[in-house]
């Protein structure tokens, strides 16, 4: 291994290792704390599986949504001071995405439960060896992920029109032949583009978002 690396790797392992301790801190807690409830293994189990995901989230996601919003706001403050219509056009697409998933937040909320209902009978289910409840167990999981996609299909449309009305609006505002600074045009375009690319990963977090706000709502009802 190149000594670069090698340092690299050295230096990053104390944190990984400190992330590490602490999701198997939080495990532990939850293990006791249902135990002591009389939970059944199996829904223990199923718990710890989601907690990991919390405890990942928080870890792994959380920093790049903080560095994604940041970002974010940084190109529409640039692009405000280039063309304040195109802003506008920009913060009309953002608009259109809150209100895409605000209005289906409920529903997938309610997927996310049915999803995560399931996936806690799933070692109950493989323990029994009964080939048919496992196929059906496995198939009902499908079928739970199959309507979450469906619904991200139906949200990702939408935003995707809004999108393309802005790639189409920004040149047609910027560009106006005989009198155009093309340089000036060309990069407001660019922005448009980094804006984009942007928001268009803003969906999978909010998914993300949903989905843990259905499992800490989960792991607030084992604490009562």
């Amino acid at each position: 291994m190149p000594p670069r690396l090698r340092s690299a790797r050295q230096d990053l392992e104390p944190l990984l290792f400190a992330n590490r301790v602490d999701k198997a801190r939080a495990v532990c807690a939850l293990v006791e704390q249902e135990r002591a409830r009389g939970a059944e293994t199996t829904r223990i189990a199923a718990r710890t599986s989601l907690l990991g995901e919390l405890v990942d989230f928080l870890e792994d996601s959380m920093p790049e949504i903080i560095s994604a919003t940041i970002g974010t706001v940084g190109i529409l403050i640039i692009i405000g001071g280039l063309n304040a219509n195109v802003l506008l056009a920009c913060l009309g697409v953002l608009v259109l995405l809150i209100v895409t998933y605000w209005l289906t937040a409920g529903r997938n909320f309610d997927l996310n439960r049915g999803y995560n209902d399931e996936l806690e009978r799933q070692v109950e289910v493989i323990d029994s060896f009964d080939r048919r409840a496992i196929g059906q167990h496995f198939g009902l999981l499908m079928r739970w992920n199959r309507r979450l996609s469906d619904l991200e299909t139906v949200n990702y449309v939408v935003i995707w029109l809004g999108v393309i009305a802005l790639l189409v609006y920004a040149p047609l505002e910027v560009i106006e032949p005989g009198e155009t600074d093309y340089g000036f045009a060309f990069s407001t375009i660019i922005y448009v583009f980094q804006y984009i690319e942007a928001i268009i990963a803003l969906p999978l977090f909010i998914q993300q978002v949903i989905r843990l706000q259905e499992i800490a709502a989960r792991l607030s009802a084992s604490d009562g």
